[in-house]
Order: structure tokens, then C-alpha cells, then sequence
């Protein structure tokens, strides 16, 4: 299937991604970063709607946190371990949107552009991308003030 993963702020910039529908959500979280060039080092969740934090609170959401062990807050929460791609794009158009980083908030995207295909591929390639990634961690410009004495 193809997964187009787009930046929920700016969404001229996008990567369509081959995934292989039977991988975990863990692995689709994986990719997704690599797509951008960021370093996968924080916890993320997957939420049917893009306001993560409000409108999902009595929805089914899937969160890293809960494989590995740390207190969930939301009893509808599961596992992205034991879920795979699959189970949550069952149609063209589904969409997702992945939180990453609960402090920066990267907040993605995805959309399911196709089902059925017809690609050869490893998954995880990037077969189309729109846009220059940003970066993960920019530079603060008062960084120096801030420790000034």
C-alpha cells in the first residue's frame, strides 16, 4: 500500500511511502520519520483525528508509551507493537494522524492512497516526495543570551 505522510502544518511537504500492509505500527512510525530525515529518539501515537490531545480522548488511539510499559491515561489506548498497518487502513482515503515527540509535537498525516498495487518494493521506500523536510531540532537564535552572565 502506499501511505502519503504529510506534515499536519505544512502540508506541501509529504512523502508517499511503500509499506507493506502486514507491518506493525511501530515499523509505519519508523519509516515515517526516516522519510524525513529525522532521528527516530521519542515516543508517538497514532490518533483518528488531528487534535490528539482533545477530540481523541474517547477514541481508540495507538501509543508507544503503552508497549513499553508507561502509564496510560486513556483506557482506549493500545498497542502499536501488536497492531498492524492494516488493521487501521482498510480503504483508500483512510487517514491517521501520527504524534511525535510530545514535546515538539510533529504531528503527521497519513493517508492511505493505495490499497491494491502493484509495487515491488522494500517497504518502507519513498517513492514520491514533495517539499524539503524541516529540521528536527532547529538552533535557537537567542541561545547565547539565554546563558549569558
Amino acid at each position: 500500500m502506499i501511505i502519503r505522510a504529510k506534515l499536519y502544518h505544512n502540508k506541501r511537504t509529504y512523502r508517499d511511502i511503500y509499506i507493506d500492509p502486514f507491518i506493525n505500527l511501530y515499523v509505519l512510525a519508523e519509516n515515517v520519520i526516516n522519510a524525513f530525515d529525522f532521528n527516530f529518539d521519542h515516543c508517538f501515537g497514532f490518533f483518528p483525528h488531528p487534535d490528539v490531545y482533545k477530540k481523541c480522548k474517547d477514541k481508540v488511539r495507538y501509543e508507544s508509551f503503552y508497549d513499553i510499559g508507561e502509564e496510560v491515561h486513556n483506557e482506549n489506548t493500545q498497542s502499536v507493537a501488536r497492531t498492524i498497518v492494516g488493521d487501521i487502513f482498510k480503504n483508500n482515503k483512510d487517514k491517521w494522524w501520527m504524534l511525535f515527540d510530545y514535546g515538539d509535537d510533529w504531528i503527521f498525516e497519513l493517508e492511505c492512497k493505495v490499497i491494491e498495487d502493484e509495487y515491488y518494493l522494500r517497504s518502507g521506500t519513498v517513492i514520491k516526495t514533495s517539499g524539503e523536510a524541516p529540521v528536527q531540532y532547529p538552533e535557537c537564535e537567542d541561545e547565547d543570551e539565554d546563558y549569558a552572565i
